[in-house]
């Protein structure tokens, strides 16, 4: 599946680098000790070359035989070539301190998206992930989700959303946009001790999250009580919101 022309990875990590230098920073302040990073769909490997900027020791890169391996920024040996748009089953051997996978996923079939959750979540128990949107422009784009879909996919997994990202990052025009609009952290529920974040979980959930929950309300209860739960879950939404900046 050859989607992106030789030009395209010539010029990747100049225009990715910024993005990566910034949103790594953010994940390294909640994350503790990255010594490790596993890239899923790395391209030609700049967020993993900023990770070993930032300390990493051991870092592999996962991407098809087109790329091209002069421009890659990791060494050739760290780089593993696979398809997964042929299949999903990849075995690396080892897990890892941070898994990323950025814009990949809408790159495959809706078939393979629960396995696709599932190898990302074997990798490590703290996974950097964004896909493309409805609407989103890009090319060779066949499932297009709303975070919700990837949310409800990693939560079967026993993962938990964190919106830690999107929202220091949101005004920067230096960094693409699908990366502002998509990027959540997804971090595996038991290991939620060992995060560092400002305030109680509740105020890094994703909006979706909520969107997901009442999609489950409507489908298991009537529309009154569904309502009467919603209203009260604003409610008190609102109020911890209010009660924070004063």
């Amino acid at each position: 599946m050859t989607l992106y022309d030789n030009d395209f990875y010539e010029n990747r990590h100049t225009k990715t680098v910024y993005a990566a230098e910034t949103i790594l920073s953010i994940v390294q302040s909640i994350i503790p000790d990255i010594r490790s990073a596993v890239d899923i769909g790395c391209g030609v490997g700049t967020w993993l070359y900023v990770t070993k900027q930032n300390g990493a020791t051991n870092v592999c890169g996962v991407d098809g035989n087109w790329v091209n391996k002069e421009y890659l920024r990791i060494q050739e040996a760290n780089f593993t070539e696979h398809d997964f748009s042929q299949n999903t089953d990849i075995h690396i051997g080892q897990t890892f301190d941070l898994a990323i996978s950025l814009e990949v996923a809408e790159h495959l079939a809706a078939s393979s998206a629960y396995d696709f959750v599932s190898l990302l979540t074997s990798l490590s128990d703290f996974v950097l992930f964004s896909a493309a949107v409805p609407k989103q422009a890009g090319i060779g784009h066949i499932n297009l989700q709303w975070p919700s879909y990837w949310i409800s996919l990693f939560e079967r997994q026993g993962y938990i959303g964190l919106d830690v990202v999107r929202k220091r990052i949101w005004s920067d025009t230096q960094i693409a946009y699908w990366y502002r609009q998509n990027t959540l952290l997804f971090i595996k529920k038991d290991r939620i001790k060992d995060i560092k974040i400002d305030g109680p979980l509740s105020n890094h959930t994703p909006p979706e999250t909520y969107l997901l929950y009442l999609e489950k309300l409507f489908a298991d209860r009537s529309i009154k009580e569904s309502w009467e739960l919603l209203t009260i879950a604003l409610r008190r939404r609102i109020r911890r919101m209010l009660g924070a900046r004063t």
